[in-house]
């Protein structure tokens, strides 16, 4: 007779894999390490600095002034047709959508790196 085998729960975007790796969407391919800028709202784009991850719960056309900025990109929400996704392969940067509490677990400053192949984030310091 066959064995039965211990049921497993699926991963989901968004879950923590470890306290210190974000679980997402791959929407851009790409790694990239740098320090992380949260944006909740475009009224703070003046924060936002060349070379620094942005981190945020979605982008609209009106944020693609962040794109050329941007190492990489990192949204709560999403999935390989959002709108920051399709920008940042535009761009050329990595990408991970749907890291659901990416705005939330990660502050401003984090080292973290964004790997848009794995859809992963995770937070070095």
């Amino acid at each position: 007779m066959g064995q039965v085998a211990e049921p497993t729960e699926p991963k989901l975007e968004g879950d923590v894999a470890s306290d210190k790796v974000l679980q997402g969407i791959g929407a851009s391919r790409g790694v990239a390490t740098g320090r992380a800028r949260v944006i909740l709202d475009l009224s703070e784009a003046a924060n936002f600095h060349q070379g620094e991850i942005l981190v945020c719960m979605m982008t609209v056309p009106p944020w693609t002034i962040l794109f050329p900025k941007a190492e990489a990109v990192v949204t709560d929400t999403g999935s390989v047709l959002s709108y920051a996704s399709i920008a940042s392969r535009e761009y050329g940067i990595p990408c991970v959508a749907a890291a659901r509490n990416g705005t939330s677990l990660i502050k401003d400053d984090m080292l973290i790196t964004v790997d848009g192949i794995e859809g992963t984030v995770t937070i070095e310091d």
